[in-house]
This record gives structure tokens, C-alpha cells and sequence, in this order.
């Protein structure tokens, strides 16, 4: 399922992530990413965010802190895992 994270909210993760390492890092593996070639990774998924009850706690699923940067691969690797 799709969710609609708002643009802004995607500019601050990025620049979070550039502020953490110096250069654009997948979040997962610790190595940076090269050529743009990157996702967004939900931290907690969104298949299981109510799970974890902490949209109860004002939290929001597509919000800056529940969002990460990764590469496609080790995204794909993560899966639903938390």
C-alpha cells in the first residue's frame, strides 16, 4: 500500500541524513549512496504502525521521525521487518 508523504517532510529526512554523515548514507548499511539512487524507508512499516500503537502517542506513520533513507536494495531486504 501506497501512502502520500508530503515533499517537504521528504526534503527534511535528506537533509537530516546529510547532516548525520556529511554525504547522502543508506541508513541500513552505513554506506553512501551514489547517483541519487536512494528510498525512503518507513522505520516502523506501515502495515504495522497501529500495531505498535503509536499513532496513539501523536506519532504520524509518514512523519519526519518514522521515515529513513536507504538504498533500494537493502530496503527490499528489510521488507516488513521492524
Amino acid at each position: 500500500m501506497r501512502t502520500k508523504i508530503l515533499p517537504y517532510v521528504l526534503e527534511q529526512v535528506q537533509l537530516r541524513n546529510v547532516k548525520k554523515y556529511g554525504n547522502l548514507t543508506c541508513e541500513l548499511c552505513k554506506q553512501s549512496i551514489e547517483d541519487e539512487q536512494f528510498q525512503y524507508d518507513h522505520i516502523i512499516p506501515v502495515s504495522k504502525f497501529n500495531e505498535f500503537k503509536l499513532a496513539a502517542k501523536g506519532s504520524r506513520c509518514n512523519g519526519i521521525r518514522n521515515l529513513q533513507i536507504t538504498h533500494r536494495k537493502c530496503n527490499e531486504q528489510k521488507s516488513n521487518n521492524v
